[in-house]
C-alpha cells in the first residue's frame, strides 16, 4: 500500500510539473489505470489481468490534441 501511495505521489508531482494548470484529481483515476495495468514482476501479470482475467482495452488519447501531444515528448 505505502509504495503505491509513493507512486500515486510521485506520478501527480511530474504531471504538475509537466503542466501545472492540471489539477491533480484529474489525472488521479489515469494514475490508478496505469498501476491496474502495471505487470507485475512475480506473477508477469497486471493486477487487472489477475482479477477479470482478460486483458483491458485501453483508451485512446483522443482528447489530447496534436499540438499538446508534441509538447508532451
Amino acid at each position: 500500500v505505502e509504495r503505491y501511495n509513493r507512486y500515486i505521489k510521485n506520478a501527480i508531482r511530474k504531471i504538475q510539473f509537466v503542466c501545472p494548470t492540471v489539477s491533480w484529481w484529474d489525472v488521479l483515476h489515469d494514475i490508478a489505470r496505469s498501476l491496474r495495468n502495471f505487470k507485475h514482476p512475480a506473477t508477469t501479470y497486471s493486477p487487472f489481468v489477475m482479477v477479470y482475467k482478460y486483458k483491458p482495452q485501453l483508451p485512446l488519447l483522443h482528447s489530447i490534441s496534436p499540438v499538446e501531444k508534441a509538447d508532451m515528448a
